[in-house]
């Protein structure tokens, strides 16, 4: 088994159970393809309304991540246009 196949594995897991008190992150080298596979696989498994992206690209610390997920919920149910 791959990789890739492990990830995809333990997202459905993730999915499957119900109330999860955690996220899931997948991390990588620098151009391993992790944004690739989660726009070409996971999320359309996942469903663009039942998940976040959030990139750590740039981030130096715990509070950046804070703020990056807070602006990535403020976006929560809007649509394309604003």
């Amino acid at each position: 088994m791959n990789a890739a196949n492990d990830i995809i594995n333990a997202v459905k897991s993730y999915i499957d159970t119900p109330d999860t008190k955690y996220a899931i992150m997948i991390d990588g080298d620098w151009g391993c393809g992790k944004t690739y596979l989660w726009k070409k696989t996971l999320l359309p498994m996942i469903g663009k309304n039942e998940s976040l992206y959030i990139s750590m690209y740039g981030l130096k610390d715990i509070k950046d991540i804070e703020n990056e997920i807070f602006k990535a919920l403020s976006f929560v149910g809007s649509d394309e246009d604003g």
